[in-house]
């Protein structure tokens, strides 16, 4: 009888161990998912779906926010920053795909316009910060780079 007890703890051990961490996992969401589910409603990613060789591009949109989240004037698109500086130096400097990259640039600049405040991680945000977000217009996933 006693060794049947045993053999029956040990199971609902085993089974604990191999399933709380995946219960537990579902409950929370990672920033990129609520960030993605945000940009989601705002942001006309199926749209682009049309166009060809979308998927080849993931510009990165760089957003100040302040310690509450809430996003401020001065978004901006990276790769289409970086040219425009470049071109200053250097007037033939070239982006491959730059005119996907200026399409999609206006339609992410539009979508943080309609977005006030975003959720603060756990950690929360430096004063005066900048979020770098990368997005996919081929899945409409957005992926956090860095804050």
């Amino acid at each position: 009888m006693r060794s049947f007890k045993k053999k029956m703890l040990i199971l609902l051990f085993g089974v604990n161990i191999m399933y709380a961490p995946g219960i537990a996992g579902a409950q929370q969401k990672t920033f990129g998912e609520e960030l993605t589910e945000i940009f989601q409603e705002v942001w006309p990613y199926k749209a682009f779906l049309a166009i060809p060789k979308i998927n080849e591009i993931a510009p990165r949109l760089i957003i100040p926010i302040d310690s509450f989240g809430k996003v401020q004037e001065g978004a901006r698109c990276a790769e289409v920053d970086d040219l425009d500086l470049l071109r200053e130096l250097n007037p033939k400097a070239i982006l491959p795909r730059e005119h996907l990259y200026r399409l999609s640039c206006k339609s992410l600049l539009t979508a943080i316009s309609k977005i006030e405040d975003l959720p603060v991680p756990r950690n929360g945000f430096k004063d005066d910060s900048n979020l770098v977000l990368k997005f996919y217009f081929g899945t409409g996933i957005v992926q956090v780079l860095t804050y």
